[in-house]
């Protein structure tokens, strides 16, 4: 069953929705990140442009150390983030150029080498890297 889960939300993601439930954090999400609400993955986020982290399960630290790079370090640290299968997707606004979006899961330059980080790349064809909201889901 959590294959069929992890094929749906990878199929909604191409087709522009978000791909993720995520429970709306309303005007506190702001403020703190709120919880998302994914009952079969192990971690989840909703992160803006700017690298915010606004609603996460699982998630121990997000930095953004360039434009378009994200790094991502998970609160169980049995998790091994060269034997992931993350999924990424773009939030979908009305600024939003189409873009794409990248998980990276062996070490990288970028995120400090540490095998223990999973990085995450966004960026569009005519510009390269730059900042754009994603979501991101560890089944």
């Amino acid at each position: 069953m959590k294959s069929g889960v992890v094929a749906g939300m990878a199929v909604l993601g191409l087709a522009g929705a978000p791909g993720v439930a995520l429970a709306d954090g309303g005007p506190a999400a702001q403020d703190r990140p709120g919880l998302a609400v994914v009952p079969n993955a192990q971690a989840s986020a909703k992160v803006a442009a700017d690298g915010t982290l606004l609603q996460s399960k699982g998630i121990k630290s997000l930095t953004k150390p360039a434009a378009g790079v994200y790094c991502v370090r998970f609160l169980d640290p049995l998790l091994k983030v060269d034997e992931l299968t993350p999924v990424a997707t773009l939030v979908a606004t009305g600024s939003t150029p189409w873009g794409i979006v990248m998980a990276r899961t062996t070490p990288s330059v970028e995120c400090g080498n540490r095998a223990d980080t999973l990085s995450v790349y966004t960026g569009t064809a005519a510009v390269g890297r730059s900042d754009l909201p994603f979501y991101l889901v560890i089944p």
